[in-house]
């Protein structure tokens, strides 16, 4: 593992899939971090704004290679949609470090028939998976049509795959 820098992150893990970036980086004593949901990205949060460093986090093909957070006087997390089941499969010293932590629209069991999107519906989403099919699903996720957002349908469906291979948290 590496050391932590100044402002207590350390380096994401060395080949570690996990996926960090500052929406807000500005020297703030609190700190915000959210687990973003599936292949939607930051945008959606970029809107986050004041008196808070905004860390984004996504891509959960591996849950290795988290930052470690010090150094903030308040620490939160957000978890929105997968990120709810990331969070929810931290071990628990990490989760621990988070003063206060918000889940908004996800379930620990993000595949399953009752808690999470049931596994007929899951596999027919990872099986169809295309630049097209994604589009489709913006539109769903956002209630209307949406500027064209890439994807990388290979690492989409493999994060699909890690996803559903997890036992419930």
């Amino acid at each position: 593992r590496s050391q932590p820098n100044q402002r207590g992150f350390a380096a994401i893990g060395e080949g570690a899939v996990m996926q960090a970036r500052w929406l807000q980086h500005n020297g703030h004593s609190d700190l915000i971090v959210i687990f973003g949901g599936w292949a939607l990205g930051a945008e959606m949060f970029r809107h986050l704004t004041g008196p808070a460093d905004v860390l984004f986090l996504d891509d959960y093909r591996d849950l290795d290679g988290l930052p470690v957070r010090s150094g903030y006087e308040r620490r939160t997390a957000v978890a929105y949609s997968f990120g709810v089941a990331a969070i929810a499969h931290l071990d628990e010293s990490m989760r621990d470090q988070f003063d206060r932590t918000v889940a908004i629209n996800g379930s620990p069991a993000p595949v399953d028939r009752k808690l999470g999107i049931p596994p007929v519906i899951f596999q027919k989403t990872l099986d169809g998976l295309s630049e097209e099919s994604f589009q489709s699903f913006t539109a769903l996720c956002f209630g209307d049509s949406q500027p064209h957002i890439p994807i990388d349908v290979s690492a989409r469906a493999d994060e699909l795959v890690a996803v559903q291979k997890r036992v419930p948290a």
